[in-house]
């Protein structure tokens, strides 16, 4: 397996006016109305399912006790959100085959 590239918000957006013969512009805002979209959709506790694609959802994760790796001390993890996203079946038989 060769290197793994990573592109960034600019180079999506660059490579999405290519693919779409418009402008970088129009792809910046669409791109942002699209995300904007997306977070606000999960702050308000919807479950975003874009199908062949991904799900998405916020889960708010429980007060609890973790350990320091570096020092080994026990601290107080407090209650927190995160973000499950789950990769459609279909999206994995396309970059798999």
């Amino acid at each position: 397996m060769g290197i793994i590239m990573a592109v960034n918000k600019k180079q999506f957006i660059k490579q999405m006016a290519k693919n779409g013969h418009t402008t970088q512009l129009a792809c910046r805002e669409y791109l942002n109305l699209a995300l904007d979209t997306f977070y606000e959709l999960l702050r308000d506790g919807k479950e975003i399912k874009l199908y062949g694609i991904l799900s998405a959802e916020l889960k708010t994760m429980p007060e609890r006790m973790a350990r320091n790796p570096q020092t080994g001390k026990e601290c107080m993890v407090p209650e927190h959100k995160r973000v499950k996203i789950k990769i459609s079946q279909t999206l994995r038989d396309k970059l798999n085959n």
